[in-house]
């Protein structure tokens, strides 16, 4: 075979066909493949298996009392898609003992999940569970040593918890509605480790003093007890139909004993998508090969072969094995063959590729909802949140991946792979509308300031700090520098007087620790606090954070107000719904070019200044809508009418306002009497006037519901119009100041005497970007709506005759 033709028709055949072009171009694989025509079999035994039918189980009381580390272990068979069943209970009932479950709950659509129930404790006491392959044999196993519990797929360690310790007693209970087989049910009086777990997990028998009790069929046929092979501990009769039957499917594996791996994935591992929106995994280790061995990689996707591979065994070896980023699971299993005997290696399962997302701030950024206890197969995160709302220290140890979770299984604003109810929510959204997998690791701490989110300049991923317990998170993901946007949500507990300053070093410590391995930036979504009862967030603080888009590369503001589901300090279940749609919306516009990119960013104030020398009426111009603006209706509060106008304050008061109307980008604000107030806010810092209620609208929003941003003491400008110097004492030359960079304007020109008018648009950097020709202006007012090619800010006007009035307005 040649060295560069690693891939033969042989193998080709074991892939979808619709994938074979793209295997071809992304797959490598170290060293050169050789593919056995056929696979041997195996030379082991195959256990009988235990079949039931959802209403038999096996059960005994079995004295297991006294034992603080122990091991039960099982191999498994659903025969029934998704189904709500218990495969082996120890303790009288569900509040004394500890069981193994399924359920068909936790992933509507999917099929069933394992979980380690702790009695009353929480229904998945590790937090995170794994997937059980419909019709296919799995090996389960939860060891219990004299500080944790354990939950093991396969060999592979897929969670663990601190909770407290459940001794096994008298009773166990195997099969409680399972519809499938069992077999090989092992208990042992030690907690095993991962090697020896393997060993029994592909081991037909044992020879163990800790090994106490082991459970197979030894007749095919109805089964009226299983006795215990070893003889040491009782039968466990059957209650109901069981019946025994030998299965050729069953996987009858050994175990290598002379082998390492350097790097290998772990359970449930999500990859970062590179620009061709794939993952590349390596998988390097050594053996001491025997004559003739070979090693053999099987690659699955949704649990069907997508491929496998063999090449002759060497000292060292190197896999780079490529998954897609797409709705599909991916499975890989690594094993020696051996004369005729296929080894087991190591299997990592259910591994993801997509996009990566980071969450910080405070409790708002990581709520946690009792209830809310489904999840998805596509939301990912690695890690947990500490008790005292992610305030604790971190246990190094806690750098298991899992299923994106919304509750905090019975803990507030902390637990087990916690990203939130909007994170959840949002990470969901992404994968129904554009087939991408997401990763979020959430590392918000609740009721912490702004500089509590500092990070140890001297020891980056403190453990104790909020900032080194989510850099150490991401860094142990492997995704530090493939990070595509970041979700800022902190403030209720800060004022304002420094709060740009203290973003500013926690921006530049996050471009320093999480830069991207390509050119791409990093975005971040800084979330607008609203006015609550719960901190002592000011004014000045939600300026701060309206400002940071203007003041940071890359970064936009999210405003939080005219959200349904405020509950004052943090939100209802459907408040932090809407924060995740919200959220779909802006990384549809900037990350997945969503067609729904309209009115998506919400109304920032670009300009405020009177309209004339009257001082009677504020043109408060807003940047970020195209399709116009409107309040959201009034509201009563404590039986006071409150509306839109008594939302602006001039100079800290509301009493001259008259009314408000809205044209296109602009709010006019009237006023019943003039006013030479030199600032304007927009609603209160906390509560409505004379009031304590928090307020909570009206709202200025755009056509999609977004609400404008607020503001606090922004400053009132003059009427538009500023002379800079005149032309042979006859004429005038003018520079008419647009606010912000405008493309639609109307130029209200007033005359008092006629003459030759030319118009210049000049932009923020003072280049010409368009000129308007000579024309002839009679004496009087005359108005040009400009529809310009470029953004301009500023119109230059030379008139050979006397210009008295020149500015520059929304078109109506």
């Amino acid at each position: 075979m040649n060295s560069h033709s690693t891939i033969s028709q042989k193998t080709l055949s074991h892939l979808h066909s619709c994938d074979r072009d793209k295997f071809l171009t992304h797959f490598i694989l170290i060293p050169i493949l050789l593919v056995l025509s056929i696979l041997p079999k195996p030379v082991y035994s195959t256990p009988l298996t235990a079949i039931f039918n959802g209403s038999g189980t096996l059960q005994n009381s079995i004295s297991l009392n006294g034992l603080t580390s122990f091991t039960l272990e099982c191999w498994m068979r659903s025969d029934s898609f998704a189904q709500q069943a218990v495969i082996f209970h120890c303790g009288h009932d569900s509040t004394s003992g500890f069981d193994l479950g399924l359920t068909n709950t936790l992933v509507p659509g999917r099929e069933s999940y394992a979980t380690l129930s702790l009695g009353s404790v929480s229904q998945i006491a590790t937090g995170n569970s794994f997937r059980v392959p419909f019709h296919q044999w799995v090996h389960v196993a939860i060891i219990r040593t004299a500080t944790e519990w354990m939950l093991y797929r396969n060999g592979a360690i897929v969670g663990r918890t601190r909770s407290p310790g459940i001794g096994p007693n008298d009773n166990i209970i195997l099969g409680m509605g399972f519809s499938g087989a069992l077999t090989r049910f092992r208990i042992w009086s030690r907690a095993l480790g991962r090697a020896e777990l393997v060993t029994s997990m592909c081991s037909m028998n044992i020879h163990d003093s800790n090994l106490i009790a082991e459970y197979t069929p030894q007749n095919v046929g109805s089964v009226d007890s299983v006795q215990d092979v070893l003889g040491l501990s009782p039968s466990l009769h059957a209650e109901g139909t069981i019946i025994a039957i030998s299965d050729p499917s069953f996987p009858n594996y050994g175990t290598p004993f002379n082998i390492s791996l350097e790097t290998f994935p772990i359970h449930m591992q999500f990859f970062a998508r590179d620009n061709d929106d794939s993952a590349r995994i390596s998988i390097i280790g050594s053996m001491s090969p025997l004559p003739g061995d070979s090693l053999v990689l099987e690659l699955y996707k949704d649990d069907s072969l997508f491929y496998s591979t063999a090449t002759l065994a060497s000292n060292q070896f190197n896999f780079i094995v490529p998954i897609h980023c797409e709705l599909s699971e991916y499975t890989i299993r690594l094993f020696v063959l051996r004369s005729e005997n296929k080894l087991f290696v190591a299997e990592a399962a259910d591994l993801l590729c997509g996009d990566v997302f980071l969450i910080d701030g405070q409790s708002n950024a990581h709520p946690a909802i009792d209830g809310y206890n489904w999840q998805n197969a596509f939301s990912r995160t690695l890690g947990v949140q500490t008790t005292s709302e992610n305030l604790d220290p971190y246990d190094p140890a806690d750098t298991l991946w899992g299923l994106s979770s919304a509750t905090g299984w019975g803990q507030l604003f902390s637990g087990p792979y916690l990203v939130g109810s909007w994170a959840r929510w949002m990470q969901e959204g992404v994968a129904a509308a554009w087939n991408v997998p997401t990763c979020v690791i959430n590392g918000a701490a609740g009721g912490s300031t702004i500089t509590q989110h500092f990070r140890n300049d001297s020891n980056p991923t403190d453990s104790s700090t909020i900032y080194g317990k989510l850099l150490y998170r991401t860094i142990k993901s492997g995704l530090a520098h493939h990070v595509r946007g970041i979700f800022w949500y902190q403030g209720e507990w800060d004022n304002g007087a420094t709060y740009l300053e203290s973003f500013r070093n926690i921006y530049n410590d996050w471009l320093s620790n999480y830069s991207r391995y390509d050119t791409r930036p990093i975005f971040h979504f800084i979330f607008q606090t609203r006015p609550n009862d719960c901190g002592t967030g000011d004014g000045l603080a939600r300026e701060s954070q309206r400002e940071i888009q203007d003041s940071f590369p890359n970064c936009t503001t999210l405003s939080t107000v005219a959200i349904d589901g405020y509950s004052g300090c943090h939100y209802y279940w459907n408040g932090y719904v809407n924060i995740g749609q919200e959220v779909i919306r802006k990384v549809g516009k900037y990350f997945y070019n969503s067609a729904d990119s309209i009115d998506v960013d919400p109304p920032d104030i670009s300009d405020a200044r009177f309209t004339d020398q009257s001082h009677t009426k504020i043109a408060i111009r807003f940047r970020g809508t195209i399709a116009g603006l409107a309040a959201t209706p009034d509201t009563v509060i404590d039986g006071v009418n409150r509306t839109i106008k008594d939302a602006f304050y001039l100079d800290g008061t509301n009493n001259l306002n008259d009314s408000i109307e809205f044209s296109h980008n602009t709010a006019f604000l009237y006023l019943h009497a003039s006013s030479f107030a030199t600032t304007l806010s927009y609603i209160p810092t906390k509560t409505y006037d004379n009031d304590s209620t928090v307020y909570t609208g009206p709202w200025i929003v755009n056509t999609k519901g977004e609400g404008a941003l607020t503001f606090y003491q922004y400053p009132i400008g003059e009427p538009g119009v500023q002379e800079i110097h005149s032309l042979q004492n006859t004429g005038s030359c003018i520079r008419v100041v647009a606010g912000s960079s405008v493309k639609d304007e109307s130029l209200i020109i007033t005359l008092s005497e006629p003459g030759w008018t030319k118009i210049e648009l000049v932009d923020i950097l003072g280049r010409i970007s368009e000129k308007i020709a000579y024309t002839w202006m009679d004496a009087g007012q005359h108005i040009l709506n400009i529809h310009s090619q470029e953004r301009f800010q500023f119109a230059t006007l030379f008139c050979s005759g006397k210009v008295l009035v020149a500015k520059l307005l929304p078109i109506p």
